[in-house]
């Protein structure tokens, strides 16, 4: 027995050609055509730019930094020349009193009162060896001016009222004034007094107390005698505060 044509007709296929269409001929050709102008202007535009080319291969920008600013030399500066001071000293105008002359030569003359003396300066090379900032006070055998030192006064010693009081060999006893006794004037004089070596009372000054009574107590402390003191051995002279009590009662 033999198949059944019928199955097999729908697994059959035509060989012949199909024809296509004009259209879609041209359809596609078309669409290949756009697609290599697409692609030529892609290739062509850069060539036609070449700028933006160029900008666009352009690598990364490089800042190098400033070089260093060159240090200025430092201007040389010339040393001082040392100047020198004559030491010779001017002549004298003939105007010039004797007084100055003296005082400009160093020498003193009899009958003309000289200056105040005029101390060696520190570090004189006017004085014997070698200059170590102390003037010695020896004049230079080279025939400089002589220096004159003039000795410090001493100054008094100052004692209180309860140290002269225990060197008080005669009592001080005031005459109570006549009138400042009918006036009932009381009070109490203070005096500074100067004790000399030999212990008497040279030197008598009022600072405070009545006027009525002053001139008794001056009287009576000038009249007292104190024993001398002694300052290392040696009677001093000293100044100290004396006051004098008047009362009515006493």
């Amino acid at each position: 027995m033999f198949p059944d044509r019928t199955l097999f007709d729908d697994s059959l296929f035509s060989s012949a050609p199909t024809q296509i269409s004009k259209t879609k001929k041209w359809a596609t050709t078309a669409a290949i055509a756009a697609q290599i102008a697409i692609l030529a202007l892609i290739l062509i535009a850069p060539l036609l730019h070449p700028a933006t080319l160029a900008m666009a291969m352009t690598g990364p920008t490089v800042i190098l930094a400033n070089p260093p600013r060159p240090i200025p030399k430092p201007i040389p500066v010339k040393p001082a020349e040392a100047t020198h001071t004559s030491t010779t000293p001017s002549s004298p105008s003939p105007a010039q009193p004797a007084a100055l002359l003296a005082r400009s030569y160093g020498h003193i003359i009899p009958g003309i009162p000289p200056d105040e003396p005029s101390l060696a300066p520190i570090g004189s090379t006017n004085t014997m060896g070698t200059p170590t900032g102390i003037a010695s006070g020896i004049p230079s055998i080279s025939g400089g001016g002589a220096t004159v030192v003039k000795a410090a006064s001493p100054q008094k010693v100052r004692l209180s009222s309860g140290v002269t009081s225990g060197m008080l060999l005669t009592p001080i006893h005031p005459t109570y004034p006549p009138i400042a006794r009918a006036a009932h004037q009381e009070g109490t004089v203070v005096l500074t007094a100067t004790i000399d070596k030999t212990g008497k009372i040279v030197g008598l000054q009022v600072t405070s107390g009545p006027a009525m009574l002053r001139s008794s107590a001056l009287e009576a402390v000038s009249a007292a005698h104190y024993k001398p003191y002694l300052l290392n051995g040696d009677p001093t002279e000293v100044e100290t505060t004396i006051s004098v009590i008047f009362h009515l009662g006493s």
